[in-house]
């Protein structure tokens, strides 16, 4: 009997605890962020081959419509953990695109240093399917870099050989598909993130209204793993966000202009996705 008492007083002050964990929003911290699943597409030829001789803008359109699946997201308080990772998961394809455009932007300027940053960004971006707050600024870091550096090139060279104009073609039409899905994802997710923010609040306010303790710990933990992991995630993708969006916005916006200037024909595929710039 002494024994089941201990045991009892044990339990009830493990539920206490972490009801008062949830209520302050610390289980939600725990949620994780980052894992090291490898993304679908990391062995796709547009992902793994090194020159951009190997891909067309059909391959760039191709491998969204595969990969990208922000149209299929659900908003009810169910459905918003998974939406939250699909966010994820499309912002890191996106990513990926991006990284791809720079390659070969970078390819066709001779720009050496700028693919060497780059291939730290991909490592990064290739390293699993859901990314750290750590992990997202690092490859945004080295992606602002690689268009700052990029943008720098395109004021100092006026003419490119042919092979080279074609790699900057289709560097271009990748990075405007790349950041027009970017900032998409950004504004979905920031949406999302109010959305979860919500149902977490709603969710850990009906759960301590629960008479027994054992309740409220099954409830506390249901919070913290639906709503409240949705919330932590889309907090993370969106941190910094704003900034983040204008910055490969206005790269794509130089990107256009040196094209026009320089009578560099973009795919055709590509103008649906001007619409952004």
């Amino acid at each position: 009997m002494h024994d089941k008492k201990i045991s009892l007083l044990l339990c009830t002050a493990i539920a206490l605890t972490v009801s008062n964990m949830a209520n302050a929003g610390i289980l939600d911290k725990f949620a994780p962020a980052g894992d090291n699943t490898k993304p679908l597409w990391a062995d796709e030829p547009l992902v793994t081959d090194p020159s951009c001789d190997t891909f067309t803008f059909q391959n760039v359109l191709s491998f969204m419509d595969s990969y990208i699946k922000t149209e299929e997201l659900q908003d009810t308080v169910d459905d918003l953990s998974a939406s939250a990772q699909e966010l994820m998961q499309s912002y890191t394809t996106a990513s990926i695109l991006l990284n791809r455009s720079q390659l070969c932007l970078a390819e066709a300027l001779e720009l050496k240093e700028v693919t060497e940053t780059l291939t730290k960004e991909k490592k990064i971006l290739l390293s699993g399917t859901s990314l750290s707050k750590k992990e997202i600024k690092k490859h945004r870091s080295y992606s602002e870099t690689a268009s700052n550096e990029i943008i720098k090139a395109t004021a100092q060279v006026d003419e490119l050989k042919p092979e080279q104009r074609k790699n900057f073609s289709l560097g271009a039409g990748t990075y405007l598909a790349g950041s027009h899905t970017t900032s998409q994802i950004l504004e979905d997710a920031r949406a999302y993130a109010t959305k979860a923010t919500n149902a977490a609040k709603d969710c850990k306010e009906n759960a301590s209204t629960n008479n027994s303790v054992m309740d409220k710990f099954s409830s506390s933990l249901t919070c913290a793993q639906g709503p409240g992991k949705a919330a932590n995630l889309l907090g993370i993708l969106g941190s910094g966000g704003p900034d983040y969006t204008k910055n490969i916005l206005d790269t794509g916006n130089s990107i256009l202009e040196y094209s026009k200037a320089n009578k560099i024909e973009l795919p055709p595929d590509s103008s649906k996705f001007v619409t952004s710039f």
